[in-house]
């Protein structure tokens, strides 16, 4: 999404208002987006778990961060969403990002 918005400032006549991320098909301001960049740095493995509350998946892949990190080589992350209201709602998918020491996380 980004690129295309700066593909449409490079634009010999770039738009003044426009849409990105969605569909508009309303005003039709939407940027097309033409490709995928892909800014993730090599050697990254990224891991998605889903569960539902109150079975362990939160806990269990906050430990598996903690070991990876702790045990090789690598930096290792996680980001969780999930309802913290009730037991049996859906963990919104846990992704775990590690990539190896030699290879700095850019953020």
């Amino acid at each position: 999404m980004a690129k295309a918005v700066y593909d449409d400032m490079a634009a010999a006549e770039p738009r003044t208002h426009f849409t990105v991320g969605i569909n508009d098909d309303v005003s039709n301001a939407s940027l097309v987006t033409t490709e995928t960049l892909d800014t993730t740095p090599e050697g990254t493995v990224q891991c998605k778990f889903w569960g539902l509350g109150s079975d362990g998946t939160v806990g269990a892949n906050k430990q598996a961060i903690k070991i990876i990190g702790d045990n090789t080589d690598m930096y290792a992350q996680g980001y969780f969403a999930y309802d913290s209201k009730k037991s049996g709602g859906i963990t919104i998918p846990t992704c775990v990002s590690v990539t190896h020491r030699s290879s700095p996380p850019t953020s």
